[in-house]
């Protein structure tokens, strides 16, 4: 039998939640580099720039290798923890595109509803985690906030376009 010097996404030992997390900071960087390939990243109007774009790549970024060890965790929890990796890796790619239906399409009534939708889809999947996996749950819930955060800055910004 061989030994495996890697960490693979189906590792349950420790070394797979480095390959977890990895992929899912990976992940992020690669469309923090596609949005400032973009120009996405340029500050918009003094009086509605409230975080720099890097500040807001960086939370994301801990948001996200936070959703792949919640995948990690759930696949540790047996058959009905393996069975939310799926849902978990979805939710982690509606992140993951974010700016794109935000930014991207320029609508701050996308933006809301993209932060309403994931939202629910965080609070959903952490109540199905949370007698499984506790930790996986706390993960999974974590973007909430921020969220919820991020929809005050868009009805800030809204109301200030429509005084």
């Amino acid at each position: 039998m061989t030994r495996r010097d890697h960490a693979t996404l189906s590792d349950t030992e420790e070394r797979g939640l480095l390959a977890h997390v990895g992929a899912g900071v990976f992940a992020t960087l690669a469309v923090s580099a596609c949005i400032a390939a973009l120009g996405w990243m340029d500050p918009g109007p003094a009086d509605l720039e409230v975080l720099p774009g890097a500040v807001v790549a960086l939370v994301w970024t801990g948001l996200i290798g936070g959703l792949g060890a919640a995948r990690w965790l759930a696949g540790r929890a047996g058959e009905t923890g393996r069975a939310q990796q799926g849902p978990i890796t979805a939710l982690a790619v509606a992140c993951l595109l974010y700016p794109f239906y935000t930014v991207g399409l320029s609508s701050l009534a996308i933006g809301l509803a993209a932060n309403v939708l994931i939202a629910i889809a965080c609070a959903r999947l952490a109540d199905r985690l949370f007698p499984v996996t506790r930790g996986a749950a706390f993960l999974v819930a974590l973007p909430i906030p921020w969220l919820v955060f991020a929809s005050a800055l868009i009805g800030r910004e809204w109301l200030l376009m429509h005084p």
